[in-house]
Parts: structure tokens; sequence; C-alpha cells
């Protein structure tokens, strides 16, 4: 088993049951509404820039883990700043975020790269982050962004560096830009980019959190059908859908995780 299924098996094997009666509502005060921290099934933290925020990306990440675990308490935040993950490292208010609990999936994005491919970034900062999710019990997820608009290969170009990272601190990659690459080319009416040609608007940011939600789970997101909380229509969520699943295929995202036995 992969170990990031593994993971959401003991997740999941851990559940106790909560509840209690008793008339006398002075003496048993009302149960919060936002469970306890070790009452969630399922918590993921996303680090880095407005790439992470655009399109409301963790809200429908939240959503689609939400619809295919009803029964479950999932948790998926945001660092609240926006930078570089060289930054985030520096950064107390991220480094806290990142210890207050032991996360299951922490996802990072926001390594620096070079749009005209002419310099060579420090990887440090995401292998330094890998390792402390590692060292948590959780499992790093690269988040790879996709290419700006009509920038012809930038995804694969950006894939590479993050494939660089995975093989010297094996972690999962989660192929978005792949599957950005083949919705563009095969339904280009769809439009996924915001108006700066850069990041996604709610298009863009429904396929990313597809390809996310399939990296962490291992289940096609192909096959979850029509998600409510989307207000695309259900020929278009089932294409995107395809497209993730389809990238995913192409680039299994945890094959350097377990590879390596994590």
């Amino acid at each position: 088993m992969n170990k990031h299924l593994a993971l959401i098996a003991l997740t999941t094997s851990l559940l106790s049951a909560c509840g209690g009666s008793g008339s006398d509502s002075s003496s048993n005060p009302p149960a919060p509404t936002t469970p306890p921290p070790d009452n969630y099934d399922l918590t993921v933290l996303m680090i880095g820039n407005s790439h992470t925020n655009f399109g409301n990306l963790p809200g429908q990440l939240q959503e689609t883990l939400q619809a295919y675990y009803p029964d479950q308490n999932i948790l998926v935040e945001r660092a609240v700043k926006s930078l570089f993950l060289s930054d985030h490292l520096q950064d107390s208010a991220t480094l806290n975020h990142l210890e207050e609990r032991n996360w299951d999936y922490v996802i990072l994005q926001a390594q620096k790269y070079s749009v005209t491919r002419t310099v060579e970034y420090p990887t440090s900062a995401a292998q330094s982050f890998i390792n402390k999710t590692k060292e948590q019990g959780g499992v790093p997820v690269l988040f790879p962004e996709w290419g700006q608009r009509h920038l012809a290969d930038e995804a694969a170009y950006i894939y590479d560096i993050h494939q660089s990272i995975a093989e010297a601190t094996p972690s999962c990659i989660a192929p978005i830009g792949f599957a950005w690459d083949n919705s563009l080319l095969i339904q280009p009416s769809i439009e996924l980019h915001a108006s700066d040609g850069n990041h996604s608007n709610p298009t863009g940011a429904y396929l990313t959190a597809q390809v996310l939600f399939e990296t962490i789970t291992a289940h096609p997101a192909e096959l979850l059908g029509e998600l409510s909380y989307s207000e695309l229509d259900s020929d278009t969520q089932l294409f995107l859908q395809q497209m993730a699943s389809q990238a995913v295929a192409e680039y299994p995202p945890c094959e350097a995780l377990d590879v390596n036995n994590g």
C-alpha cells in the first residue's frame, strides 16, 4: 500500500465515537462548532504564494475531499502569508502554523524558478519543508505550477525542477501543469487562467483541486461525479476530472516517495 494511502487508513482507524446525553443543559455545554484539533480525520496545510489562493483553491480542495469523505472531519488550511518557500522558511508565522499540529499532508508551492530559464534558484527551502513534514509524520506534496498563458513548455520546465527536488528529498509531486496543458490542448475554450494570464480563475482552481485530490487519496478524480459545490456544469466538471486523472496516470505523483520508502 502506498504511504499516503496507509496514512489515510491509519487516520481513519483512529476515529473515536463521541456524544452524550443529559437533560441539564447548564452542566452540559454545547459542543463546539469546530472539531477539536485531535478530532480531524484528515488535515492538509498549503504553503505557497498567491497561486495557492486564487480561485479559492483551498476551499475547493476541502470541498472535494469532503465530498469523497462525507462522514469525516476534513481540515484544509493555507499559510496566511503569500511568500516564496525560501521566505516562508524564515517566517515565524508559517513555521508556527506548520508546527501547531501533525499535518497529514503539507502541500508546497512557490519554489522560485527563472521565467527566462537562465537562473537556477536553490531548492534547499523546499527540501527543508519536506524533511520537517516527514519528521511530523506527514506526507509532503510538491505543487509545480501551470505555465503562464502562451508560454510553451513552461509547465514541463517547472515540473522538472520539482522532480529534481523529489529525487533528492523523496516526496510526492502533483502533476498540475500537465493537467492544465492537456485541458487547454483538447478544450481551449475552457479558460483556466485569470485575466493576468498567470494565476488561475475558479475553473483553473477546480482542475488544480482535482489533481491534488487524486494525489492525496489515489482515488480517480474522474470517478467523483458532479460536485455540488461547483458552479461548473456537469460536462465541464467531468472533463476537468478526466484531465486530472490522465495527468496522474502519466506522471504518478508519489513514485519517488514510494521507491525510496519515504
